[in-house]
């Protein structure tokens, strides 16, 4: 499958549809829906870890966090123009800097809730 099917199927997710419902439009397995919302979470479960750590460490909240575009392309487990992308579509939240290059920021526990989809849903149709 391509990149924009994995979005789509990451920006369904996030608005509130079951994994069937994904399927059936995108015409996909279930198992791949499945697949791709295994892995998110298990990179947020990853990323929850790596964070304590860093807490434990720094003595700051992980939650905190800023992340640049890399970083939370990583996180994310998709490319940095992808993670650019939704940050101009507004569908992650997301800030610039004041200062140099005025590159965004992320902030983890932001992108935490985007990838366990604990934000509101949008939109509830499946039209584009």
């Amino acid at each position: 499958m391509d990149i924009n099917t994995r979005d789509t199927i990451v920006i369904l997710k996030f608005r509130g549809f079951r994994n069937c419902e994904i399927a059936r439009q995108l015409n996909v397995s279930r198992q791949y829906v499945s697949r791709i919302c295994t892995s998110l979470s298990e990179k947020a479960e990853q990323s929850r870890g790596s964070a304590k750590t860093r807490r434990k460490r720094n003595g700051e909240p992980g939650n905190n966090e800023l992340l640049s575009v890399g970083a939370a392309s990583r996180l994310l487990g998709v490319s940095p123009q992808t993670v650019r992308r939704w940050s101009n579509a507004q569908q992650i939240p997301s800030f610039r800097l004041e200062i140099g290059r005025k590159d965004r920021r992320f902030k983890v526990m932001e992108l935490q809730q985007f990838i366990t989809c604990d934000l509101p849903p949008e939109n509830q149709s499946l039209e584009s």
